[in-house]
């Protein structure tokens, strides 16, 4: 089955690699760089924030200042610049129904020549890349490079996806359950797809596995309660 938010991590990652090599590939000429063209010139006060992309950016593996990347939140690792991936809500949107007609895609087919159904149900659902860092800026120069770099791929989304909307926000952290600063600013993404199933059992069966108090609903074989017992 689809499972989307492995699909978001997987993005997110391949970007975050991508990106460094991508500066590595143009050392000669730092200025065709992604980074460069994103965020060179940016300044506020001392902080300059090209420079600082690199360095967060472009660390090796074994470097303690490598950015991170969870599925969940890490109160370890507070200290580090950080995304997390979260899935807050999936509601039912568009596509629902058993197949869509004859084509063999819509079922599976068993050794035996047997065949079991595929239900599609499609979704709409919003994913947030949730950037942490115990530096206000550090968190700023993060989220703005990648929202750069998602936009720039926003066609590879629709290999997954449909409907892709990127925005941002803004948290606060609650700072009596986390004493250390930290600040939070998160990149939504707004997207539909569609999922598929195989059908697990008929009403039928399914209803030899339940027990009720009589009168127990009979299913004929249209699968419609006409009889009690």
């Amino acid at each position: 089955m689809f499972i989307p938010v492995t699909k978001i991590k997987k993005i997110l990652d391949a970007l975050l690699s991508l990106i460094k090599e991508d500066y590595e590939a143009c050392s000669l000429q730092p200025s065709e760089s992604f980074l460069y063209r994103v965020i060179k010139g940016s300044f506020l006060g001392d902080y300059d924030f090209y420079e600082q992309g690199v360095n967060i950016f472009t660390q090796s593996g074994n470097s303690p200042r490598q950015i991170q990347t969870r599925m969940g939140f890490d109160l370890g690792i507070t200290t580090l610049p950080t995304i997390y991936v979260h899935q807050p809500n999936e509601v039912m949107k568009g596509v629902n129904t058993i197949g869509f007609g004859m084509d063999t895609d819509e079922f599976y087919t068993n050794k035996d020549g047997t065949v079991v159904e595929k239900l599609f149900r499609g979704s709409s659902s919003t994913f947030e890349y949730v950037i942490t860092s115990p530096n206000v800026l550090e968190t700023i120069l993060v989220y703005e490079v990648l929202w750069a770099a998602l936009v720039s791929v926003v066609d590879t989304f629709m290999e997954y996806f449909v409907d892709v909307s990127i925005t941002g926000k803004e948290l606060v952290a609650r700072h009596e359950t986390m004493p250390e600063p930290l600040f939070i600013k998160t990149i939504l993404v707004d997207v539909q797809y569609v999922k598929q199933v195989p059908r697990l059992t008929t009403p039928q069966q399914l209803i030899t596995k339940v027990e009720f108090d009589k009168p127990t609903i009979y299913y004929d074989n249209k699968g419609i309660g006409s009889e009690l017992l």
